[in-house]
């Protein structure tokens, strides 16, 4: 099972100030404790090992009025990564968003719908996961929760 874990895709990765450009999808990085409010209240939560996703699309009135024009609210995902002190000290808590932007550098755009914000909550048992049993039970949740938001995006009723 651990061996079928693919080594990180080779996106081009662009920056441009604190945004990470991958192929097509662009990320922002969401820093605003009401962006994370309004994911929990309107969203889905799904629950990994070591993260919990949360999701929800978002409204063009939610963007920041100095988005760029071309991040129209189609083409653009952000993301938020949070760990509470539950997690550990301040050193366990960077070191668990550093994982989570690792995971979602390398992996998040193969599972992300375009239009939706998502924050990945760093859970106590993440720094205890091997670097494989992270990647693997991240990617069968952002998996699910990638169906959810298409489903959700067709107007199926969320579970």
């Amino acid at each position: 099972m651990l061996s079928s874990i693919s080594p990180p895709p080779k996106y081009p990765i662009g920056t441009k100030g604190r945004q990470k450009l991958f192929a097509p999808t662009t990320f922002v990085i969401m820093r605003k404790r009401s962006d994370f409010l309004a994911v929990q209240r309107g969203g889905l939560k799904r629950v990994s090992e070591g993260v919990v996703f949360q999701a929800c699309h978002h409204r063009s009135e939610h963007l920041p009025a100095d988005t760029d024009a071309k991040y129209t609210s189609e083409h653009f995902v952000r993301i938020g990564f949070t760990a509470s002190r539950k997690v550990g000290n301040a050193v366990m808590r960077n070191r668990a968003k550093r994982r989570m932007r690792a995971w979602a550098q390398h992996y998040l755009a193969d599972y992300s719908v375009d239009g939706t914000d998502i924050v990945m909550i760093a859970r106590a048992r993440l720094l205890s996961l091997s670097w494989s049993m992270f990647v693997s039970s991240c990617n069968k949740v952002a998996e699910q929760l990638q169906r959810q938001l298409i489903k959700q995006q067709h107007g199926h009723k969320p579970n």
